[in-house]
């Protein structure tokens, strides 16, 4: 991935933290869907968070190309 030169080292790390807050948020949405119901739907909740997970990280990244 090549990012324009004016994208710092911190500015990543930003993305990154962010991208993190939202992938916690999906895993407690997944944990209480456990907890209301332990069956497929939990399953497939867990999957669901970790193909959002995947997006966002890919997202948030794009952002700095912008």
């Amino acid at each position: 991935m090549n990012l324009p030169e004016n994208v710092t080292k911190q500015m990543i790390l930003d993305v990154i933290d962010w991208a993190l807050e939202d992938i916690s948020k999906e895993q407690k949405n997944a944990q209480a869907e456990y907890e209301k119901d332990n069956s497929n739907e939990f399953q497939g909740a867990l999957a669901t968070a970790f193909q959002l997970a995947e997006e966002m990280i890919r997202n948030r990244l794009e952002t700095l190309q912008d």
